[in-house]
């Protein structure tokens, strides 16, 4: 073993050699996401999302809001171009096969893990003590969730970008004035693939502007760069509000000031944990909301990182590299520590840049080790741990492989997060195992009801099960129930518009239509079952209308099209329905459902005496 050792560390002193390493094992441990399936919000991203096959999405993606561009466009607040471009991309090239995505996540992580090895080692760790740190970024256990997780491409775009643009501002082997401008193009390219990219720009203030890098530039050029920065900041944070038109739809801050500063600082500790030790790994973690300035838990973690914090200033000038580590994590902590207070969740995405502030406290320690232990005796544990830290690795990225395993484990390990009950259910949902799904949602709606609040989606997913499995009668009264509460739930409304439906009151399907129209207009799907329910009355000339509203919305939906054919056909429209049919034939030639309904359409178009 000691042969061993010595052949693959004893010569760490190359920077070359720790990234070989890195990248060798953290190939190895996250290699099985390759095999991995869509979970969770990837199929309404990626999987459900006709705009990507539409080339157009390349520069539609710099106008729209990030949700914007999804089969049932919503609004979020987010402003993420790149990731929307490369989904496009990839679906292009390989289509939508989890394989090819997955790939996308892996080769990015391997390039970030590159990147903070090559940061780590400008900031102060070399030999032994950057092995360490490169290893235990590499295949950290908290990173499995933005690795095997398809929609965490933005949180690992981010990092990707944004630790170029610090290189690149760290490296002297370019000439000043081409550091500045890759510095602020990588910087850009960050801050349009998530928000929280903002921690670069307080990452270069700290370490290149005033730090202890800030002899690289010169004062004018350090002005030039502050100018650069300083410009592109602003010009992000216009055209966020241009294209989304304020900065958050959702509530992010979730309560007073005082709640969200005292909770801020009572998860402060706990989150600088997760990133040493995170077990159990959750995708739906739940922190603990504080009261505010009432709270004694939350003085008590201000008077431990108070004390921290006046302990590592004394101890500045003897252990530097100890201060930029704590500096790191904290700049890379703060911008996504403002998501806490919306449900008292945390991912573990949201770990993945300041794992690597963590990184380079286990440089700090092993640095220390290394002055008081034999070196052999050092990479011995060095070695030891990695293997035991990339098989925990390993195991928690498993979890992700599918729905079904990842949310079974989200509700052992988090009991009481009602989204992981929630997202529970919609996979034995998906199952038909209904029974099941019924007793994950209602605990859903308990826990929701516990924390003083109610859950839309849990109630809306409890009644679509009654709705399936009961007569409708009963599924109408449960619907109408779960509309008390949430009177502008439009999917709500949609049920019990399709519940009208089965039981053949066509009125009042269509006055329930209407009404979720008027909550959400821009689904197409709710102009299709309006325009069907329609049709199903026998008033084809009205069906047109909300069918041409929801053709516009998709434009390439095979189903809304001979929806279209037939009603514009029975209501005596015979170039419109020629040109749907036309139109069918274009997009799906050999598509079995739609040839037989245009072939049907023709055959009475020539009986009419229509076209040839």
């Amino acid at each position: 073993m000691a042969k061993i050792i010595n052949n693959l560390f004893i010569r760490v002193n190359s920077t070359s050699r720790v990234i070989v390493l890195s990248v060798l094992f953290g190939l190895l441990t996250f290699g099985a996401t390759l095999s991995f399936d869509f979970v969770w919000d990837d199929f309404p991203t990626v999987v459900h999302n006709p705009s990507l096959h539409d080339p157009q999405t390349l520069w539609k993606a710099f106008t729209q809001d990030f949700w914007g561009l999804h089969e049932i466009p919503e609004k979020s607040g987010y402003w993420r171009p790149l990731p929307t471009i490369l989904y496009t991309l990839m679906t292009l090239i390989v289509g939508v096969k989890p394989w090819g995505f997955h790939a996308l996540n892996l080769l990015l992580h391997l390039g970030v893990s590159v990147l903070g090895t090559l940061l780590l080692s400008q900031i102060g760790i070399t030999g032994i003590p950057l092995l360490a740190s490169s290893l235990f970024y590499a295949f950290h256990p908290i990173h499995s969730e933005t690795v095997s997780f398809v929609s965490a491409l933005p949180d690992l775009l981010a990092a990707f970008f944004g630790l170029s643009a610090v290189l690149v501002l760290h490296t002297n082997k370019l000439r000043s004035h081409w550091k500045i401008s890759l510095g602020t193009f990588f910087l850009g390219l960050a801050l349009l693939s998530k928000e929280s990219a903002m921690a670069f720009i307080g990452i270069i203030f700290v370490f290149v502007l005033w730090g202890t890098e800030k002899q690289r530039f010169s004062i004018g050029l350090r002005k030039k760069l502050f100018m650069m920065i300083l410009g592109m900041t602003i010009l992000y944070i216009m055209g966020h509000l241009l294209v989304v038109r304020e900065t958050s739809i959702r509530p992010l801050w979730g309560g007073s000031i005082s709640e969200h500063a005292a909770t801020l600082l009572r998860v402060a500790p706990i989150s600088l944990g997760l990133t040493l030790f995170p077990f159990p790994t959750s995708p739906t973690r739940v922190l603990p909301i504080s009261s505010g300035f009432k709270d004694p838990l939350m003085w008590g973690a201000l008077a431990t990182l108070m004390t921290i914090s006046v302990c590592c200033w004394s101890l500045r000038k003897r252990y530097p590299l100890l201060v930029r580590a704590l500096m790191m994590y904290g700049v890379f902590w703060l911008p996504v520590s403002n998501l806490i207070p919306l449900e008292g969740l945390v991912a573990d995405r949201y770990s993945y840049l300041p794992t690597l502030g963590t990184a380079s406290l286990v440089g700090f320690v092993v640095g220390e080790l290394v002055r008081l232990f034999q070196v052999r005796t050092v990479l011995s544990i060095i070695f030891s741990l990695s293997l035991g830290w990339s098989i925990l690795a390993l195991r928690a990225s498993l979890f992700w492989k599918n729905d079904e395993t990842l949310w079974r484990h989200a509700t052992i390990v988090s009991p009481t997060s009602n989204v992981a009950w929630n997202q529970w259910g919609v996979a034995l949902l998906h199952r038909e195992k209904y029974k099941e799904a019924i007793v994950a949602f209602e605990r859903a709606l308990a826990l929701s009801f516990i924390k003083g609040g109610d859950y839309r989606e849990a109630s809306y997913n409890r009644v679509l099960v009654l709705y399936r499995t009961s007569e409708p009668s009963l599924a109408k009264i449960e619907i109408e129930n779960h509309l008390n509460k949430f009177s502008k739930d439009a999917q709500g409304w949609d049920l019990l518009g399709t519940v009208y439906a089965r039981l053949e009151d066509w009125n009042n399907a269509i006055l329930a239509g209407q009404k979720v129209l008027s909550l959400a207009p821009t689904n197409w799907k709710y102009h299709f079952n309006l325009g069907l329910s329609f049709v199903q009355k026998g008033d084809f000339v009205s069906a047109i209308r909300p069918l041409e509203q929801a053709h516009q919305l998709s434009p390439n939906n095979i189903e809304v099209l001979v929806r279209l054919a037939q009603a514009n056909f029975y209501s005596a429209h015979w170039q419109e329905a020629i040109s749907y049919y036309k139109k069918i034939l274009l997009i799906a030639p050999d598509h079995a459902e739609s040839l037989q309904a245009v072939s049907k359409i023709g055959e009475l178009l020539m009986l009419k005496g229509g076209l040839e």
